[in-house]
């Protein structure tokens, strides 16, 4: 190892524990692995000082591989305060046989580019794979538009990754045992398990009847020829309980290089929705099976207890655990089932952590009666698919919810005191006239949950989905070869488009008040938590910067209708950011206030 790696660290997990080494504790073995799993960092989607995230796909291909028995070590940029540059330094030190890049967003594809054209320029290139969500819809455009890139999975990952480092080093090392035995996870039930696969339901869907010589199941490869062969979709893993948990080489590495960071867990997979705008129905099932899968309750409770011991006291890790799941809470029996089970297990065991999860309106008001019980074990945050506050564009996204049902899923919560994110919330569609663009901004404003962010997030055309299609058909959107492109598109109405144009700009000051706002409203949640009555003046200052937010975009939209945006912008951005800066000195100081009353009581 030379000194441009000095700040690499390494996590490894063998058994049930995790061993953080530091480039120099890297034997002669470990670094030439026989794999390297690589996650970039966009500082835009990540900012500086922001938590790392546990990346469940990274984490989950990590325990498959190390139950096969190959070498591994996980990369990750934001842990190691590294840039592309630094990323490809890294593994020229490793000299790994296969580095696989996670594409999970459109955020990530340029480094992921530069990463893998770094890899190409090196004595001994490695053998590169892509992976993720984005990469799935992507995959044989990758291939055509990047020699770099050897290789893309499609959907899930575990088995098809495994298969393809076993082809791979077979041509590598023909000398080496290659396509090891299975090792037993010190920390899975029952001992070692195969992965279980679907039946074929329909045996036209995803995989050839014949596939190529050389192609891989779940694959696309480039041969040696160049040609890029398919292998077709590979079933969806039916028990998801024969997964070896998650590792967590990301979280031992941030915490080795005193990193705040947070945990994550995975109860299922897939969703029950088919919304226009997403992928989360299809993306893993590609090759047929069921559409929503979920881990037993009792394992699930296993994991998290032992998470909870491992990582929640210590002072770096984000207190509240984060369930990853597109949807937590469902509707059907079955789902709601679930939850009982789930809750019961967690009861029984005495155990209230503190966590957070992701539900659609329609599956709060079906699970109001477990409310109570899921705020006991701890629930602290729901991030609600609520996307926009105009029926019309909700059925639009085939979201099959309304307005209205979003509102009262909110007032649910609200009584249990579960704090709750519109993460998802689309401001500006392509298809909205200035009057829907004013209701929904009034109706983020009612619903209390709004960062400036929401109130200028544009819908994202995402690869794969029936709206980027639309896009593309309607000459709306010219992007549909462009891989990292999501927006750019023209909106239906001019005048719209005007308004998201002069909407979307940032100030450190905005994210300084953002930042304010979720203190002051974990503080109002916490209140109501304990049974205490929120600090009325902190409550009327949230109430504050939501319509400061409100106003400010609705001017935007009248003067943009008046035909006087472009004029009276400067000022009117100038005058919008002494007040940003105001309120945020505001918020601080009635925290310090209700801090300190709370202390006296």
């Amino acid at each position: 190892m030379n000194d441009n790696v000095g700040g690499l660290y390494a996590a490894r997990i063998t058994d049930a524990e995790s061993v953080v080494l530091s480039s120099h504790d890297i034997s002669r073995d470990e670094s030439n692995p026989d794999v390297v799993l690589v996650r970039p960092r966009d500082l835009a989607a990540v900012p500086p000082g922001a938590p790392v995230q546990d990346p469940l796909g990274v984490g989950f291909l990590a325990a498959a591989l190390r139950r096969r028995g190959y070498n591994l070590l996980v990369l990750d940029a934001h842990s190691l305060d590294l840039d592309d540059a630094g990323l490809v330094a890294c593994l020229a030190d490793l000299r790994p046989h296969v580095v696989g890049l996670s594409l999970h967003s459109f955020s990530d594809y340029s480094h992921c580019v530069a990463i893998s054209a770094g890899l190409r320029s090196l004595p001994e290139a490695p053998y590169c794979v892509w992976g993720g969500e984005h990469a799935t819809f992507h995959a044989e455009r990758i291939l055509r538009q990047h020699p770099e890139v050897d290789a893309v999975v499609v959907g899930e990952g575990e088995e098809t990754f495994c298969d393809l480092i076993e082809q791979v080093l077979r041509a590598r090392r023909p000398a080496d045992t290659v396509g090891r035995e299975a090792q037993p996870a010190g920390h899975e039930t029952g001992g070692q398990r195969s992965l279980k696969l679907l039946p074929v339901a329909d045996p036209d869907v995803g995989l050839p009847p014949q596939r190529p010589a050389g192609s891989i199941l779940g694959a696309v490869v480039r041969a040696p020829s160049g040609e890029i062969l398919h292998g077709g979709f590979r079933h969806a893993i039916e028990d998801l309980d024969t997964l070896p948990e998650p590792h967590k080489d990301v979280v031992e590495a941030a915490l080795r290089a005193g990193k705040e960071v947070s945990v994550s867990v995975l109860t299922g997979r897939g969703c029950t929705h088919s919304c226009r705008f997403c992928t989360a129905h299809d993306f893993m099932r590609l090759g047929g099976g069921v559409v929503w899968r979920r881990r037993s309750p009792r394992a699930v409770a296993d994991e998290v207890e032992r998470l909870a011991v491992r990582y929640l006291s210590q002072p770096l890790v984000h207190p509240v655990l984060q369930f990853q799941d597109v949807i937590f809470l469902g509707t059907s029996r079955a789902a709601r089932q679930w939850v009982t089970d789930y809750v019961d297990e967690l009861e029984r065991r005495n155990l209230h952590i503190p966590f957070y999860c992701m539900a659609r309106a329609d599956a709060i008001i079906a699970n109001r009666e477990a409310l109570p019980r899921l705020a006991d074990i701890g629930l602290w945050s729901v991030e609600v698919g609520i996307e926009s506050g105009v029926d019309r564009i909700l059925q639009n996204y085939n979201k099959l919810n309304s307005a209205d049902d979003n509102e009262y899923a909110v007032e649910l919560m609200r009584a249990h005191g579960i704090t709750f994110d519109a993460s998802g919330f689309i401001m500006f569609d392509p298809f909205m006239t200035l009057e829907e663009l004013r209701t929904n901004a009034r109706y983020l404003t009612r619903f209390g949950a709004a960062t400036w962010d929401f109130f200028v997030t544009r819908l994202q055309l995402y690869p794969g989905t029936q709206v980027r299609e639309e896009m593309i058909s309607k000459g709306l959107f010219d992007g549909g070869e462009d891989i990292g492109r999501t927006s750019g598109y023209v909106f239906e109405d001019p005048l719209v488009g005007l308004v998201a144009e002069h909407a979307y700009y940032y100030d450190m000051s905005i994210r300084e008040l953002d930042l304010a706002l979720r203190d002051a409203k974990a503080a109002v949640a916490n209140n109501l938590r304990r049974g205490v009555t929120p600090y009325l003046p902190l409550t009327d200052a949230i109430n504050l910067v939501h319509q400061t937010y409100c106003n400010h975009l609705l001017t935007l939209t009248d003067l943009a209708e008046a035909s006087k945006l472009k004029a009276e912008f400067p000022i009117l951005v100038s005058g919008f950011l002494v007040k940003v800066k105001a309120l945020t000195e505001l918020l601080h100081d009635i925290l310090r206030v209700s801090e300190t009353s709370a202390h006296a009581a």
